[in-house]
C-alpha cells in the first residue's frame, strides 16, 4: 500500500517512482479511494493531485483482469424538468396511524404560512412525512421554511441532512469527498428557510443567511430520490414547502482568494 497526500491549497504535479517495488514483476496500482487503474509507465505514476487529496494505492504484481465484453452499466432516465410551488400537505405521507406520531396538516408557521406539523414521542417511533411525487434525480433545488426542536432530518433518496446537537450528512459518498458541513446554531423558535441544491449528486445547502452544507458528494440514483421531513424522541418539526424543482441553484461562489495565499 502507497499514500501520497497533498497537504497544500493548490493542485500538485506528482511523479511516482515504483521501480523499487516487486523488481522483476509487473506492475498493477489501484487507487481504492476511486477505484481505479492508475497509467504505469517505465514503472512510474504521473498525475496531478488536487488540494488537500491523496492516493491510496494498493500495489501488486497481478495484472489487471480486464471483462473483454464488460456489461454496460445500468442507467435510470432523469425525472422530466417540474417546477413545484408552494405548499400541499395532501401531498405528504405521515406515518401517523402510528400511536406515538402526531401529524398537523394545517400548522401555523406565521406570517401567513401553514404547514405539516410532525410530533413524536419519546422512545416511540420516528415521525415521518414523505412527498409522494415529484422525485428528485441527481440535479434539483428544495427550498423549505422550517422549525424544529432539536432533532430534525431532511431526506433526498439515500442522503439526509441530520441536525442532533449538532449537524451532520448520511448517505453514500461518492469516492474522495472535499465537502464541508457547518455547524450553524438553531433557535427552536425561529422558523428558518432551508435551501438544498444538487448538482450532479454534488449537495449544497443553507440555513436562513448562513452556508450549512458545501459540495458534498454523494453515490445517487439518477431518479427516484423522495423528499421526507423527519424527527423523534420527544420533538417536533413544522415545515412548509416553498418551491421543488429539478433545475439546481448556485448557493456559493465557485472560488474563494484564500487571505494567507
Amino acid at each position: 500500500l502507497v499514500i501520497v497526500s497533498n497537504l497544500s491549497f493548490e493542485d500538485d504535479p506528482i511523479d511516482l517512482d515504483l521501480s523499487r517495488l516487486l523488481p522483476g514483476k509487473p506492475l498493477t496500482a489501484v487507487d481504492l479511494l476511486s477505484h481505479r487503474a492508475m497509467p504505469l509507465k517505465d514503472r512510474r505514476i504521473h498525475t496531478t493531485l488536487p488540494g488537500y487529496h491523496c492516493l491510496a494505492l494498493s500495489v501488486s504484481h497481478t495484472p489487471a483482469r480486464l471483462d473483454p465484453n464488460p456489461a454496460a452499466p445500468k442507467t435510470t432516465p432523469a425525472p422530466a424538468p417540474f417546477t413545484l410551488k408552494g405548499h400541499d400537505s395532501s401531498l405528504w405521507r405521515t406515518n401517523a396511524a402510528h400511536p406515538t406520531v402526531t401529524a398537523n396538516p394545517a400548522a401555523d408557521l406565521g406570517n401567513g404560512r401553514t404547514g405539516m406539523e410532525l410530533g413524536s414521542k419519546l422512545y416511540g417511533a420516528l415521525a415521518e412525512a414523505t412527498l409522494q411525487e415529484y422525485p428528485l434525480g441527481r440535479n434539483g433545488t428544495i427550498i423549505l421554511w422550517v422549525r424544529f426542536d432539536q432533532r430534525f432530518r431532511l431526506g433526498i433518496g439515500p442522503v439526509e441532512i441530520h441536525h442532533d446537537a449538532g449537524w451532520r450528512m448520511l448517505g453514500p459518498l461518492a469516492g474522495w469527498n472535499t465537502g464541508t458541513v457547518y455547524q450553524v446554531p438553531v433557535d427552536p423558535n425561529t422558523v428558518y428557510p432551508l435551501i438544498v441544491t444538487l448538482h450532479d449528486g454534488h449537495l449544497d445547502a443553507t440555513l436562513g443567511d448562513r452556508g450549512l452544507v458545501r459540495d458534498m458528494a454523494f453515490d445517487m440514483p439518477d431518479d427516484g430520490n423522495h423528499i421526507a421531513v423527519r424527527t423523534w424522541a420527544g420533538n417536533h418539526v413544522t415545515f412548509a414547502l416553498e418551491k421543488l424543482t429539478t433545475k439546481p441553484r448556485q448557493l456559493y461562489r465557485t472560488s474563494i482568494s484564500h487571505p494567507v495565499r
